[in-house]
């Protein structure tokens, strides 16, 4: 997340869709925030605006990522600046706007987190098509489910919003609780190619 874009129109998508998914008080947010000269009091502002606490542990460093999602006992949004790297060499700009595809199987899969859903905010083909979008999105929920076991569906727009969880049951109540109360359309979702979590 980048105070910049506080309050822009993903933001409200991103409340939204946490509210939908289950009760905001069941989730923490890593905001994903590594400025070397941090807005103060930027981080409490944002997750309060979306209505949920701060997700526990060292959540200004990026090499602490991985132990602070792992450590995480409620649902997770994770806020990178881009989105989710499905290549298989560094970003050329490095981590920070970044979660690994790795990362996130790690985290849905840690002990603990079996019954939790991560969410992560993927602007990572924000210039592609809508069905381009769809396709990366729907290829990299496959590889998660295929190479790591953990089962997704994917908000396709603009941008895309991914949640997983190792726990497919809960996924499949989760998003179909989402469709009941956004009433957003099918068209928008896809999932990891099991086809029962969004009921297509």
């Amino acid at each position: 997340m980048d105070p910049k874009f506080f309050g822009d129109s993903y933001d409200f998508v991103k409340r939204d869709i946490i509210h939908w998914l289950a009760p905001p008080e069941e989730w923490a947010t890593h905001p994903m925030y590594f400025h070397p000269r941090p807005v103060a009091g930027f981080v409490a502002e944002h997750a309060e605006f979306l209505g949920v606490d701060l997700a526990v542990g060292t959540i200004a460093a990026r090499n602490q990522v991985l132990a602070v999602g792992m450590a995480c006992d409620r649902h997770l949004l994770l806020d990178p600046d881009t989105g989710l790297w499905a290549g298989q060499n560094r970003p050329n700009r490095g981590w920070n706007g970044y979660v690994s595809m790795d990362e996130l199987a790690q985290i849905a899969n840690a002990q603990g987190r079996e019954h939790k859903l991560t969410l992560i905010f993927d602007q990572s083909y924000s210039n592609a098509t809508h069905e381009e979008r769809k396709q990366h999105a729907e290829g990299k929920l496959q590889t998660l489910r295929e190479d790591h076991e953990v089962y997704g569906v994917a908000y396709v727009s603009h941008a895309a919003f991914i949640w997983v969880s190792k726990d497919a049951d809960l996924l499949a109540r989760a998003t179909q609780q989402l469709l009941q109360r956004s009433r957003l359309p099918l068209c928008r979702f896809v999932d990891d190619g099991c086809g029962h979590h969004i009921g297509a």
